[in-house]
């Protein structure tokens, strides 16, 4: 008897441990670019790790946060540089975490020099930006109004077939982000985000009971999630009386 997996990707023997196998060990590699000629600037080396955050929730998906030395923090140009994140394994094989750019920069002065305080976004901030013309979808495809919002940007998309139409409009100030949620929302698609690759993905919503297969299986394999346990109780602010009113 066979086994079949039930997800999209194949079995990874460096992400889906053997069984024999107690845990794996990483690094991660942190490479400067220029965001308009995508020329290698080299690597950069964050003191005291750094932090990757991703939020579905919100309309720009992923953050980064790190800590530079005195000379990374002054080799950084943030108006023009981007940060590629790479997951490196001890076989040399590399897994994409995304492309950010810069968003926030702060420099602690010391006697060794300036050491910067970074906060990255996605580049969905890139396209989350004001709008300086106004946007109106005259009942036109939603993919075909996307598309324009989104042709001015120096941005990459992957967007599936959608054949809903939008009527609404959007005035001068709107943010750009805005926008692509409200015609994702009208053309049946997951809110918008950035991959791994960088790349803008916009996906139909689908129900998962349907069969569509997932890309990832936490149940299968012998993964183990490690995190702290936390207990929480709402007793302590849990009513003990209820008042019930009439409207009348």
């Amino acid at each position: 008897m066979s086994h079949q997996l039930l997800t999209t990707f194949p079995h990874d023997p460096l992400l889906d441990l053997e069984p024999w196998v107690g845990q794996r060990q990483c690094t991660y590699r942190f490479e400067r670019i220029n965001g308009v000629t995508g020329e290698v600037l080299g690597q950069i080396y964050p003191l005291r790790g750094a932090t990757l955050t991703h939020d579905t929730t919100k309309t720009i998906k992923r953050q980064l946060s790190i800590n530079l030395g005195a000379v990374d923090s002054a080799l950084v140009e943030t108006l023009t540089d981007r940060i590629l994140v790479f997951m490196v394994f001890p076989n040399g094989a590399e897994y994409p975490l995304g492309r950010y750019i810069f968003t926030d920069e702060s420099k602690e002065v010391f006697t060794s020099g300036k050491l910067g305080n970074m906060v990255l976004n996605d580049e969905m901030f890139l396209v989350d930006q004001e709008i300086s013309v106004g946007v109106s979808s005259a009942n036109r495809n939603v993919m075909i109004v996307a598309q324009e919002v989104l042709n001015e940007l120096p941005v990459s998309y992957n967007m599936e077939p959608s054949s809903f139409s939008s009527n609404s409009s959007w005035p001068i100030g709107t943010g750009r982000g805005a926008v692509l949620e409200d015609l994702a929302t009208q053309g049946d698609y997951f809110s918008p985000w950035f991959d791994n690759e960088g790349i803008m993905r916009w996906i139909r919503s689908f129900n998962p009971g349907d069969g569509r297969l997932p890309d990832f299986d936490f149940d299968a394999h012998n993964k183990v999630l490690r995190a702290g346990i936390v207990e929480t109780s709402d007793l302590l602010t849990a009513p003990n009386k209820f008042i019930v009113i009439s409207n009348s």
